[in-house]
C-alpha cells in the first residue's frame, strides 16, 4: 500500500495528535520517541527529522494545543453575529477538540509540564491568553446590553473554562463514554441563564405589586 505523502505541517499535526493519544492511553509517562513513531507509522528516525528529540516533540504538541485553542476562537468569532454567539459556539468547537486531543487535560496536569517551569508558564500563558479572550467577549456582550453588567468579565472567563476542563478529565475517565456533548449543551444553558441580561420588566409589570399593595393597606381592618 503506498503512504501518502504528507507536508511538514501536517506530519507535526499527526505527531501531535500522536502524543496526546499515547498521554489518554497511558499517561504522560508513557510519550517516548519511539512509541510516537509506532503510533504515526513511521520509523523513529523519521521524527528526527522534525524534533531534535522527545523534550522537544513535546512542546511543539502543546504549541499545537496552544494554536488550535486560538484557531477555534477565531472560527467562533467568524461564525456567530453576537458575542454570546461566538461563546456558545467556541464551546462546541472545543468539546470537539476534547474528543480529538482527549489527553490534554491529563497533559497539562502532568509532572512533564509542572516540573518544568519554561513549560509550565507556557501553559500558563496560553490558557491565559484564552480565558482573556473569553473575557472580552463577555465585555463585547456587556457593551451590547446582552450579558449583566455588574458581572466581573474575567471571573466570567474562569467559569466558562469549568464548563469543560472537568468534563473532559470525566470524559476520559470514562474512557470517552461520558456524553461531553450533551453536556456541554447543558453547562451553556446553565451559564447563560446566569451571565445573559434580564429583560427589563415593563412599566405596568414594575406597578403592579405597588397597586396590590396599596389596595391592601386601603381594606379595612
Amino acid at each position: 500500500m503506498r503512504r501518502i505523502k504528507r507536508s511538514g505541517a501536517e506530519r507535526r499535526d499527526e505527531i501531535a495528535r500522536a502524543v496526546f493519544g499515547i498521554v489518554a492511553e497511558k499517561g504522560a509517562g508513557g510519550i517516548s520517541v519511539a512509541a510516537v513513531a509506532h503510533r504515526v507509522g513511521v520509523a523513529p528516525s523519521a521524527l528526527y527529522r522534525h524534533y531534535a528529540g522527545k523534550d522537544a516533540m513535546i512542546d511543539d504538541a502543546l504549541e499545537r494545543l496552544g494554536a488550535r485553542v486560538a484557531a477555534n476562537l477565531e472560527r467562533a468569532r467568524a461564525s456567530a453575529g453576537t458575542p454570546l454567539g461566538a461563546l456558545e459556539a467556541f464551546l462546541g468547537l472545543h468539546t470537539e477538540f476534547i474528543r480529538e486531543y482527549r489527553g490534554f487535560p491529563l497533559m497539562i496536569f502532568s509532572d512533564l509540564v509542572f516540573q518544568d517551569p519554561a513549560r509550565r508558564a507556557r501553559v500558563a500563558a496560553m490558557l491565559a491568553a484564552a480565558r482573556g479572550a473569553v473575557a472580552e467577549l463577555v465585555r463585547a456582550a456587556q457593551r451590547r446590553g446582552e450579558a449583566r453588567a455588574e458581572l466581573d468579565p474575567e471571573t466570567a472567563g474562569f467559569v466558562f473554562f469549568g464548563l469543560f476542563i472537568p468534563a473532559g478529565i470525566h470524559y476520559h475517565l470514562t474512557g470517552g463514554r461520558f456524553d461531553i456533548t450533551g453536556h456541554a449543551r447543558r453547562a451553556w444553558a446553565c451559564y447563560l441563564a446566569g451571565l445573559a441580561a434580564r429583560a427589563p420588566r415593563s412599566s405596568r409589570a414594575r406597578r403592579a405589586p405597588r397597586a396590590r399593595r396599596a389596595r391592601r393597606q386601603e381594606k379595612p381592618s
